[in-house]
């Protein structure tokens, strides 16, 4: 078998989706009134499959496919105010890997998406 020397549509197969939703924070006011913060995690992972041993290698540590683009910011949800506890953004991984005896290989990415939703 001939095995890609680029990542094509042919060997990428979507492999997983899971969103997660975690209570960060609730806080009540004097007047009774709660405000929640909570952490959307969304995270894809894709697998390119197929490839040499070169091209999962290098693109293993592209940027295009490793990289932290998170971001921090304040959350006030009265007149309080909370330092660097909202994320959102996005992060990837990548993992290249033999993946049988003839030498193919295959590179999985990890993409994990970070939003808050302010209830």
């Amino acid at each position: 078998m001939a095995w890609l020397s680029a990542i094509t549509t042919e060997g990428t197969v979507k492999m997983t989706k899971s969103v997660e939703r975690t209570l960060v924070m609730a806080l009540t006011s004097m007047q009774g009134i709660t405000r929640r913060l909570y952490q959307v995690t969304t995270t894809e992972i894709t697998e390119y499959r197929a490839l040499t041993e070169a091209v999962a290698l290098a693109q293993a540590s592209n940027s295009a496919y490793s990289y932290d683009n998170r971001t921090y910011s304040n959350w006030q949800p009265f007149v309080l105010n909370y330092i660097g506890i909202r994320v959102g953004g996005e992060q990837s991984t990548t993992n290249a890997r033999r993946s049988n005896e003839a030498n193919g290989w295959t590179l999985t990415v990890t993409k994990t998406s970070y939003a808050t939703e302010d209830i």
